[in-house]
């Protein structure tokens, strides 16, 4: 169900039950220093794939190596990082026998890697919190929502999208996703604060939960998308041209900030 807020708007909840609100940070200096923008005066909205990636792929994918273990006690690192032996260590014993791993990447899986991620952005996704438009939003792919956000901005309504959805450079940066994201998963910098990552849970969590593998059930990956202020051109049409003429010198659609998220299962 969906609830309306003191500003009198919907607001959608998250399929995923994060609250973005509290779980969000963001580079303010790579705002700054590198696209020279103001973080301030960015729109920020988050969605969510409702296609489920398929955790044991991903772990089987992106596998925990250079950690030292007693192999004649153990069959794997996974085994070993389960056991009431390691479970029971101090938090300094713990990060002494992580410090020195790493992620593997196994290219035999890593094809169902790439057609999960795929399947992610060619599917729909669920918008999460406030409303950007005063009229309830239509539910469709990232596209959809950003045209439906930029119609909102021209228009003051979400769904008069037909003559703007064909703005190459915005096609371009959302197709360019998937790709961008697998070229990174083979990135060893990025593979390492995975690992990072992974290692201040695994030192820091409850003795019960004994997580042995990279990613958990119900893990969250999330990419990001800025966009800048785009350029608006009506040249299809003469008429709506002349007639929003003056309009069109006082287009003032903000920077947006796409935070998008898919979940392991």
């Amino acid at each position: 169900m969906y609830k309306i807020n003191k500003n009198n708007r919907i607001e959608y909840p998250s399929i995923y039950d994060i609250n973005y609100k509290n779980n969000s940070n963001f580079n303010v200096n790579l705002f700054k220093n590198k696209l020279h923008r103001d973080l301030n005066k960015t729109k920020i909205f988050h969605v969510e794939s409702l296609n489920i990636c398929d955790l044991k792929s991903w772990n089987k994918c992106f596998k925990l190596a250079n950690i030292e273990y007693d192999k004649d006690k153990y069959d794997n690192v996974n085994d070993y990082l389960e056991s009431d032996e390691f479970c029971n260590l101090t938090k300094d014993e713990k990060k002494e026998i992580l410090k020195n791993g790493k992620i593997m990447l196994y290219y035999e899986y890593f094809g169902e890697i790439c057609c999960d991620i795929q399947k992610v952005f060619s599917g729909s996704f669920n918008y999460v919190g406030e409303n950007f438009s005063k009229i309830p939003l239509i539910d469709g792919n990232i596209q959809n929502y950003i045209y439906q956000y930029i119609s909102d901005s021209v228009f003051g309504f979400p769904n008069v999208f037909a003559a703007i959805q064909n703005i190459p450079d915005i096609n371009n940066i959302v197709e360019s996703l998937p790709k961008k994201i697998i070229k990174n998963l083979k990135n060893d910098t990025v593979l390492q604060s995975l690992y990072y990552d992974f290692m201040e849970q695994k030192i820091t969590e409850k003795t019960e939960i004994n997580r042995k593998f990279l990613f958990r059930k119900k893990n969250v990956i999330e990419c990001t998308l800025f966009l800048k202020s785009p350029t608006i051109k009506f040249d299809s049409s003469d008429a709506l041209k002349t007639y929003l003429l003056d309009e069109l010198v006082e287009l003032n659609i903000p920077d947006s900030l796409w935070k998008i998220y898919f979940i392991l299962n």
